[in-house]
């Protein structure tokens, strides 16, 4: 499985094994990780023994089982365009993740953002955290229950985008990509303007996590469509841009 397939076929999971990452997987999301740091100026890691972050009902109320490894997504306060580089880079990882056939979710707020078992150096900004792991076979009954409970009405790709004429293939494509992306509490907060040829994505910024769903559908977008997004809250996408998702 490619990531292009993998976007296809994530689903948040919530239930694992607790079983740990295999060597040379775990090897290749920190290879990751150590490049997107050093391109980006952020603060991704691989936690082997990260469980100790979702103990606890008054922490994770018991939505998730089974956690052992945690990839961390932490940033330089200083840094205007963490949220947003969180959110790409962090679907990156999950999207790899997905390919080599393991579960992953993100986690914003259920979990204990203090635990030392997540092992963030003072100093830096923790965004969110992604279980990685091993997933049941089958979703488990709270699963199913989740899924149900956050799923809204099934959008087409004319629900997120105000265009001024007929969109072409290209850009249906990557907003049907979008369409599969997560979002915190499944808001879909980012929406897309066409007119005139020119695409651009923007978000209410009612709430902070919106930047990170932003960075998300960006990644998404550019991986179905190729291209790639300016920075930012209606930020521009150049389908002739390199070096984005879909390069």
């Amino acid at each position: 499985m490619n990531i292009k397939d993998a976007m296809k076929a994530r689903v948040s999971r919530r239930a694992f094994l607790g079983e740990p990452v295999d060597a040379d997987v775990a090897e290749r999301l920190m290879e990751l990780m150590l490049e997107i740091n050093r391109e980006e100026g952020l603060n991704f890691r691989f936690i082997e023994n990260g469980g100790a972050a979702f103990e606890g009902l008054s922490r994770s109320y018991g939505m998730f089982s089974g956690v052992r490894s945690v990839m961390v997504l932490a940033g330089r306060p200083d840094d205007p365009e963490r949220k947003e580089k969180v959110g790409y880079f962090g679907e990156r990882l999950v999207l790899e993740a997905t390919a080599y056939g393991l579960g992953t979710c993100w986690v914003a707020g259920t979990f204990d953002r203090h635990s030392p078992a997540l092992g963030v150096p003072e100093g830096d900004e923790l965004e969110c955290v992604i279980p990685v792991g091993k997933a049941r076979g089958e979703a488990s009954l709270r699963e199913r229950i989740i899924h149900r409970m956050t799923q809204g009405r099934e959008l087409l790709p004319e629900d997120i985008v105000d265009s001024d004429g007929e969109l072409p293939q290209r850009v249906r494509e990557g907003l049907e990509a979008v369409l599969s992306a997560p979002s915190a509490k499944n808001g879909r907060p980012v929406r897309f303007t066409w007119r005139q040829g020119r695409l651009s994505a923007a978000i209410p910024d009612t709430y902070h996590m919106q930047w990170v769903d932003l960075g998300i559908a960006k990644f998404h977008f550019e991986l179905a469509a190729g291209g790639r997004f300016e920075r930012g809250n209606g930020g521009v996408w150049d389908p002739e841009g390199t070096g984005g998702a879909g390069a």
